[in-house]
């Protein structure tokens, strides 16, 4: 077509001009830094992604049931989100009361890139004189070696001192 060589290209006044062009400048350090540190921390967030998680919700429809005058029972449903692509066996297990104790399954299979939900009954001993809410936490364990327990916090609801049926 006869056009000059280089007439459409990428470059700078400084370079057009015959001077030097500086390729280190601070936009590009600025742009170079904000992708290494992406890029640190996808790597962390990829490196250290738990393979299990744990979320707990209370039945609000019935605060608590009181059973043969001397038990209060909860009603819970746990879901539980397997990220993994294994299956895991799902041991659970509750503490934070004395004597506290789920009826019913406490172990569980979580299928790979599920999440599973369970309904669980917990059941506590009637105390005099406890207040009506009390703390409780839930934990799941893998039986695959090397997860660490998961845990998450709920509240066991009890008649208060004040309302004993």
């Amino acid at each position: 077509m006869g056009y000059d060589k280089g007439l459409i290209r990428y470059t700078t006044d400084n370079e057009l001009a015959g001077q030097k062009t500086r390729w280190l400048r601070p936009r590009l350090i600025g742009y170079g830094s904000a992708l290494f540190i992406m890029i640190c921390l996808f790597i962390f967030s990829v490196s250290h992604r738990m393979p299990l998680e744990l979320e707990v919700l209370r039945d609000r429809n019935v605060l608590f049931r009181v059973i043969n005058d001397d038990q209060v029972e909860n009603i819970y449903t746990l879901k539980v989100a397997n990220k993994d692509q294994q299956p895991h066996l799902i041991r659970i297990r509750v503490a934070g009361i004395e004597n506290l104790k789920i009826a019913g399954r406490t172990a569980i299979v979580a299928e790979p890139g599920s999440v599973q939900q369970e309904i669980i009954r917990v059941i506590a001993p009637l105390i005099d004189g406890a207040p009506s809410t009390r703390p409780v936490r839930f934990s799941i364990s893998s039986s695959q070696p090397g997860l660490e327990a998961i845990t998450a916090e709920s509240r066991f609801m009890m008649p208060g001192p004040e309302r004993k049926p």
